[in-house]
């Protein structure tokens, strides 16, 4: 063959050499540069966990300086807070229970605090127990019963029995208040300047409205002692009407007792007296029996207006002993005509006009 011929295959021979040799340069520049950013990146991930650990670092220290600098600046200030919490606790807890004055001797306390609430012994409060237990009192009735009576708690009963109360004593019940010191009793002397008078107006006026407000006096025959007080009644249709009776089968009376108790310590007084109606048995509904409330009881109960004198306490059933049966004057009444219907307008009594 003729030299040219074979020229053709040598060029494409060596292109093809060249081409390789370009490929093969390309490829190891190329892992030689995966290689380096490998590096650099391993280098720059532990370049930035060494920036974590000092920001941590300077983070830390940064923060005890701001706290240590805190601390110094309020040297003046946290002395001042903390003395302030001290007053503030004392003025909270102590003060209003203290019973001294500032400045003055304290050396009598447990004398001022008698004049401060009720403190008596314990034979006192069993000598009062004894009084109240065998008290007999006197109440004056309104109409239409009229006149007066008395009843007391008889520890035995003979053949004949006892004698029943008025029936308004078995449909309500009854409080027993004073005013004065009748047992002298150190609390109770000094009186605040509340006359007998006043506390009449007071139970008059109170809420809720009593049915009646009666006047009571209370005798022991076994000794010389003698109170004067007042009786306030309440019906239980009354308490019904106010919304005032408890749903308390046996005392239904528990949810006015409080507003009593309150005016009792309002007049330094040590207990108040309850009469009210309990039912053992079914009522008598024949007329031959005689008796409508056979099988119901009229119970005195002692209750303290302050805590730590329950030696005061006593619950007995107390009867009628007597009866004055004078009458009740009503004054006369006049009749008021309204002129232009010609019927009744108003009531007025005689002694008004």
């Amino acid at each position: 063959p003729h030299p040219n011929h074979c020229q053709p295959k040598r060029d494409m021979s060596r292109r093809e050499e060249i081409e390789m040799t370009s490929a093969r340069s390309l490829l190891g520049r190329k892992q030689s540069a995966d290689s380096d950013s490998d590096g650099e990146e391993d280098e720059f991930d532990e370049a930035d966990e060494d920036d974590e650990v000092l920001i941590q670092e300077q983070k830390s220290v940064t923060l005890w300086e701001d706290i240590l600098k805190s601390l110094y600046q309020a040297r003046f200030t946290a002395p001042l807070l903390a003395i302030l919490g001290v007053v503030f606790a004392y003025q909270l807890t102590i003060a209003p229970y203290r019973t001294d004055t500032p400045g003055v001797s304290t050396t009598n306390d447990m004398n001022e605090l008698r004049h401060i609430r009720p403190m008596p012994s314990d034979e006192t409060l069993k000598h009062i127990q004894g009084i109240m237990l065998r008290q007999d009192n006197q109440i004056e009735m309104p109409a239409p019963y009229g006149g007066s009576f008395n009843m007391r708690f008889v520890p035995v009963v003979d053949k004949h029995g006892t004698h029943e109360l008025p029936d308004m004593f078995y449909e309500g019940v009854m409080f027993g208040i004073s005013h004065g010191n009748s047992h002298n009793v150190e609390y109770s002397r000094d009186q605040p300047d509340l006359s007998y008078s006043s506390l009449w107006n007071e139970l008059t006026t109170m809420k809720p409205t009593p049915t009646h407000v009666l006047r009571r006096t209370a005798t022991c025959n076994e000794t010389d002692w003698t109170e004067r007080g007042v009786g306030v009644y309440f019906s239980y249709a009354d308490l019904q009407k106010q919304g005032m009776l408890s749903s308390d089968k046996l005392q239904p009376w528990k949810r006015v007792y409080e507003d009593l108790l309150w005016t009792a310590r309002k007049y330094k007084q040590i207990y108040i007296m309850v009469w009210y109606p309990h039912q053992f048995g079914a009522p008598e509904t024949s007329p031959k029996a005689g008796r409508m409330h056979k099988y119901t009881n009229i119970i005195q109960m002692v209750i303290p207006t302050r805590t730590g004198m329950d030696g005061l306490k006593s619950t007995a059933a107390v009867w009628l002993m007597a009866r004055n049966e004078t009458a009740v004057k009503i004054p006369p009444k006049m009749i008021r005509l309204d002129e232009s219907t010609m019927e009744v307008d108003s009531y007025v009594s005689v002694d008004s006009l």
